[in-house]
């Protein structure tokens, strides 16, 4: 198969698996739209607060899937370095504006952890791991335990990013760099726009 077909191919696999809406999929189970209750994201976080601590849970690990899976697909057909960013940016893409929900979805951070797992796996573990425990100890001091942790997290990357073992090319380091960035962004608009879905103090979120 041509290059070019292998990459559009690749692009349009990560966009239908990003675009899965797991978030919204398990709230509907429990009777629960997940777009009118606490910051009205599809993200695992909000499914951990506002409906239960299991079904958030297996938000995110399906969510982590999604973002590994994305990057395994494309290093089957044959993708590599660089160019992997491609239809991880598209993944992430599709999991905020998932046509299944109307173009609604989450912030990203955990399709992320996935992606940047399958990529550079013994740089990201180690700050996966820690940005877990993070999330479970702030997450009942702030609806948005996930952003802060990813934070963490990715600052402990790219420190081990440097070490010759973890063996991470620079631009790959660079990549999910701007895809963090992209996605802290994408939070942080959401946040200014939608300020009354967090507003802690009043409790009615």
């Amino acid at each position: 198969m041509n290059e070019l077909l292998i990459i559009i191919f690749s692009c349009i696999i990560g966009y239908s698996i990003g675009s899965f809406p797991t978030a919204y999929l398990v709230s509907k189970i429990k009777g629960v739209d997940v777009f009118t209750v606490g910051s009205r994201q599809a993200g695992a976080t909000n499914v951990w607060k506002r409906v239960s601590k299991i079904g958030g849970i297996n938000v995110f690990i399906i969510d982590v899937t999604k973002g590994s899976t994305t990057i395994i697909v494309a290093k089957i057909l044959g993708l590599d370095g660089i160019i992997l960013l491609l239809p991880s940016s598209l993944s992430i893409l599709a999991h905020w504006n998932s046509p299944f929900t109307k173009f609604r979805g989450g912030d990203g951070v955990s399709t992320l952890a996935g992606i940047s797992t399958a990529i550079a796996p013994y740089a990201v573990l180690p700050a996966f791991f820690i940005s877990g425990i993070i999330v479970i100890l702030i997450s009942r001091i702030t609806l948005h335990p996930s952003l802060w942790a990813g934070m963490a997290g990715y600052s402990i990357f790219v420190l081990l990013s440097f070490f010759e073992k973890t063996n991470v090319e620079i631009t790959l380091v660079l990549g999910i760099t701007l895809m963090f960035i992209a996605v802290l962004t994408h939070s942080i608009i959401f946040h200014k726009r939608h300020k009354e879905y967090f507003n802690i103090a009043g409790g009615k979120n």
